[in-house]
């Protein structure tokens, strides 16, 4: 598995259709290799390259792409939800 059919997968256990997990996981690498700063993620490289704290940031980063994408495409998705902050 890749570093981007890892990131699509954790869309996808989050309730989204595989092909709605690559319209996000594009939309979200240019914002992850801006917060890279010099530094350009492989996102084709091998899953396991990449230690897995990084995956959790990077799912915090992707969040609130993928909330855009579904209030702009999907907003009655049961798995918005999903996306949204909660409030403590």
């Amino acid at each position: 598995m890749t570093v981007r059919g890892k990131l699509e997968e954790m869309l996808v256990k989050n309730g989204m259709f595989e092909s709605q997990a690559k319209e996000v996981i594009d939309l979200s690498i240019p914002v992850i290799n801006e917060l890279a700063g010099g530094y350009e993620v492989t996102f084709d490289a091998p899953a396991k390259d990449y230690p897995p704290v990084l995956y959790g940031w990077w799912f915090q980063t992707i969040k609130p792409i993928a909330l855009k994408w579904i209030i702009e495409n999907k907003p009655n998705a049961w798995f918005r939800a999903m996306f949204e902050e909660t409030q403590a």
